[in-house]
């Protein structure tokens, strides 16, 4: 499937929601960014794969643009 890129609502427990449009996609982290450091905050953008019934895996996350 293709990827899409879409912004991160909120994070809660280990489940991440990312608007991507008009659609709502729970997501979870791919497992090689898992084995790797990562930070994932709300309101970053990132890459997802899209699975059935609106959900989806992070592969990728984009610079960010700022961070409180």
């Amino acid at each position: 499937m293709s990827e899409l890129e879409g912004l991160v609502l909120k994070n809660y427990n280990g489940y991440y929601y990312v608007q991507v449009a008009n659609a709502v996609f729970t997501c979870k982290v791919k497992g090689k960014m898992k084995q790797n450091r990562f930070s994932l905050a709300t309101g970053d953008r990132v890459l997802l794969e899209p699975g059935e019934k609106g959900e989806g895996m992070i592969k990728k996350v984009l610079p960010r643009k700022n961070f409180l």
